[in-house]
């Protein structure tokens, strides 16, 4: 970070820079030109006046011209006086393009390449009162050199401002990100912390993911501690009655009962697995499952097709209600999540009850199926928690039916990944109602 800081800071810098550089010498450039100008033409002005108000003792020997060229024509074009060559040896200057202009128009500015000094000329003419024409010029590059001097100035200042920004760039991102560095020093005290109001979304993310991975870590914790409870169960179950099987010490009638109950256990630790493995998979799928159109009342009607023996040994009765609805899911996670929800209201169910699976269209336009029964219901301060992995009401009764607590988290995270909602309600001893609510296919 500080890295692409200080290297966007310089680019940034160094970009106005040059900018500023090139601006600047373009304005100059233009600036000096026409100051130049004015000069020559300020001299040539201040000659004229000064021989129209004295011509009988105006000596041009005596002006200091330093780089500035003075000619005095006459007014038939003959070179009577130059201070930068020998006015006798020159010749006719009257068809020099500033003369023609100065003996019409009175004064004349021009640009041209001097034959005498043989460089690019400007010219400032101006025709005095006796007829004559005072010249003065300069060649263009007399005209550059203080521009030259300035561009070098400007060029060593650029570079200078150059390294300072450097030294800056690197101080102040030191200065903005050692505050964000000591962010994540202690990240439960974060709300503190912050340097800048700006940063008070990011801080808090960091806040909320470091308390998600708390979560998360105590969650692994409870479901491996879980885990090793739950498998250790049947696993003692079934090697207790094994080893007395194997020391013979059960009498022969009582061989068909201890078979029966380490296959029952065994049945148990395979459901268990089965539904370990089926989570972890949904906790650790790196793509989301294939979406197809579903109709969840034909998989509520398949539910209670293989439910019926369950069902008819527990004396409970299961009824499908409802009209088709359609939502875009994956099939075999719905048709576990249904099987689930009628399977628990039939084990938590009483002799003589019922199951009701009804699907429909909510007033939101989205498709439910809501799993009822007139079981034993739930009690309000366990409402909460039954759809946490391994979490049971009734731990000895879940054993006893067959439970492997892990249903009811499955059909939450069924129900999160097809982007629904899910609510519970009971009453103690008059039932549960779950309801889960879905996207609509046709909506």
């Amino acid at each position: 970070m500080e890295t692409k800081i200080n290297s966007r800071l310089f680019f940034m810098g160094m970009f106005c820079l040059i900018l500023a550089v090139v601006l600047s010498l373009l304005v100059f450039r233009g600036a000096f030109y026409k100051r130049a100008e004015e000069n020559v033409e300020a001299a040539a002005g201040l000659i004229a006046s000064v021989y129209n108000s004295s011509p009988e003792s105006f000596d041009p020997a005596a002006l200091e011209m330093g780089s500035l060229r003075l000619t005095l024509i006459s007014g038939e074009g003959q070179v009577l006086y130059e201070n930068k060559a020998a006015a006798d040896e020159m010749d006719d200057h009257s068809q020099r393009e500033e003369v023609i202009k100065a003996l019409s128009d009175g004064s004349a500015r021009v640009t041209r390449h001097s034959s005498t000094l043989g460089a690019d000329t400007y010219y400032c003419a101006i025709r005095l009162e006796n007829g004559d024409i005072i010249r003065v010029s300069s060649t263009t590059s007399d005209m550059w050199e203080l521009y030259d001097k300035a561009v070098k100035i400007v060029v060593l200042l650029g570079f200078g401002i150059l390294l300072a920004s450097i030294v800056l760039s690197v101080v102040l991102t030191k200065q903005l990100v050692a505050p964000i560095s000591g962010l994540t020093a202690d990240l439960d005290e974060i709300e503190d912390k912050v340097p800048y109001p700006e940063l008070r979304p990011f801080a808090m993310s960091l806040r909320e993911y470091r308390l998600r991975e708390r979560q998360n870590e105590q969650q692994r914790r409870e479901f491996t501690a879980n885990v090793s409870h739950e498998l250790k169960t049947p696993l003692t179950s079934i090697s207790g009655y094994a080893e007395m099987l194997e020391n013979g010490m059960c009498r022969p009638e009582d061989v068909k009962s201890f078979g029966e109950r380490i296959h029952s256990e065994a049945a148990r630790l395979i459901a268990l697995v089965g539904d370990i493995i089926r989570l972890t998979q949904m906790d650790e799928a790196d793509a989301p499952p294939t979406f197809e159109k579903v109709d969840l009342f034909e998989l509520a009607q398949n539910t209670a097709d293989r439910l019926s023996l369950n069902a008819d040994r527990a004396d409970v009765a299961i009824e499908c209600r409802g009209v088709s609805v359609y939502v875009m899911g994956n099939a075999g996670m719905l048709g576990e999540m249904i099987y689930n929800l009628c399977d628990n209201a039939i084990r938590y169910n009483r002799p003589g009850g019922h199951v009701w699976m009804t699907c429909g269209i909510d007033e939101d336009r989205r498709a439910y199926i809501e799993v009822r029964d007139d079981g034993i219901g739930i009690p309000l301060e366990h409402q909460s928690r039954v759809f946490e992995r391994f979490y049971r009401v009734d731990k000895s009764h879940g054993r006893e039916t067959g439970g492997t607590g892990l249903g009811l988290a499955i059909v939450k995270h069924t129900v999160s990944l097809h982007g629904g909602g899910i609510s519970l309600v009971s009453s103690d001893g008059k039932g549960t109602a779950i309801t889960v609510t879905l996207p609509s296919a046709d909506s």
